[in-house]
């Protein structure tokens, strides 16, 4: 019996597989951190301005100016985490396909390796039969 070992080709499409499923935990991480970040901003801008702290009621133009901070801030941060979720759909799909792609090599591979066992085993019995005609 034969060991099968993978070929080159095959081994370069594991690897692209598990370096697909690499980049998107980094892009996973890449987002937490972006969402971390933008939510210590605004809570330093708040600190900064005073809103938990202060006794006194803010100004109207104070409170439209923190509000206005606040909002391109979010916007801010809902833009980056769109781009990397729309980077971690590309990946997802990348890796899909490649999975569905290593999924057929391997189903073609399992049959090419029965049909190869079917015809070394036919071939063994032929000249088995062969060898048995000439010694009887």
């Amino acid at each position: 019996m034969q060991v099968f070992l993978p070929k080159p080709a095959e081994q370069q499409e594991q690897i692209q597989c598990l370096e697909g499923r690499q980049k998107v935990l980094v892009m996973k991480n890449r987002s937490h951190l972006i969402v971390a970040k933008m939510s210590e901003r605004v809570h330093t801008l708040a600190n900064k301005h005073g809103i938990h702290r202060r006794k006194h009621q803010v100004s109207l133009q104070e409170a439209q100016q923190l509000k206005r901070g606040i909002q391109y801030l979010h916007e801010r941060m809902k833009a980056q985490l769109e781009g990397e979720l729309s980077n971690n759909d590309i990946v997802n799909n990348q890796l899909k396909k490649t999975n569905l792609h290593v999924s057929q090599v391997e189903t073609d591979l399992k049959a090419k390796l029965r049909d190869l066992e079917r015809t070394m085993t036919s071939k063994y019995q032929s000249s088995l039969a062969a060898l048995t005609t000439r010694i009887a």
